[in-house]
């Protein structure tokens, strides 16, 4: 019985060369692209969209909601030094999460 031998997906040889050529203008466009740009900004653009930022604040809630959880989950423990840090710590994350959320839909209605 002859056996079969194993081939990597990637040891085809034009596949290879192709990959490469795609990694290689990949890696030239995007450092074209991360460039500063040449015209200097009005003074009275915006850093990050507002829909970013209430991302970004969306986003710490969620982390503060998971540290809530597992401030919980170790106070069933009955362990509850590290019970309080993580309620502290999901305190915080929630509090900013909101506020960083708010403030950008505050922002955003301003217009």
């Amino acid at each position: 019985m002859a056996r079969m031998m194993w081939r990597h997906p990637l040891s085809n040889r034009y596949f290879a060369k192709s990959l490469t050529r795609k990694m290689l203008s990949f890696r030239l466009s995007s450092a074209l692209t991360m460039n500063a740009s040449e015209k200097p900004r009005q003074p009275g653009t915006q850093m990050i969209s507002p829909e970013a930022m209430i991302g970004i604040g969306i986003t710490v809630a969620a982390l503060g909601l998971l540290c809530l959880m597992l401030a919980l989950a170790e106070h069933l423990r009955s362990v509850p030094k590290i019970a309080s840090a993580w309620l502290a710590l999901g305190a915080v994350l929630m509090i900013a999460g909101g506020l960083t959320a708010a403030y950008a839909c505050s922002r955003n209605h301003r217009r």
